[in-house]
């Protein structure tokens, strides 16, 4: 499985979000809960700014970076809603692309619900 990686540079420092399976322990680890089950509780706005600020800590996590909580607030600070999305749409690509695919195919391969 390929990972998906962004990068978001702060205060002259280049920090890398990597996005993969690695991520999700990430997110079990810092939640305490189930990382597959790990969603927004509601369209809410702040509710989703909840979700991917736990994302974007784990994703860093994940790509090796050990940083203290108040830089972690910094950067994610900094964040518009358009890298919301995209922190968001990179967290979840990996598990959709691990899952099996439904329909004939699916069937095929022995992958029915």
């Amino acid at each position: 499985m390929s990972s998906n990686k962004i990068e978001y540079s702060h205060k002259g420092q280049t920090y890398g979000l990597l996005f993969n399976i690695g991520t999700y322990r990430h997110v079990g680890e810092i939640t305490g809960l189930d990382p597959l089950k790990f969603m927004p509780e509601s369209d809410n706005f702040s509710d989703i700014v909840s979700f991917t600020k736990v994302v974007f800590k784990a994703a860093l996590l994940n790509n090796g970076h050990n940083l203290d909580d108040n830089l972690i607030e910094e950067i994610y600070g900094s964040l518009n809603v358009t890298d919301l999305t995209r922190i968001t749409n990179a967290h979840t690509r990996p598990l959709e692309s691990s899952l099996p695919k439904q329909g004939v195919g699916a069937e095929a391969n022995g992958h029915t619900q």
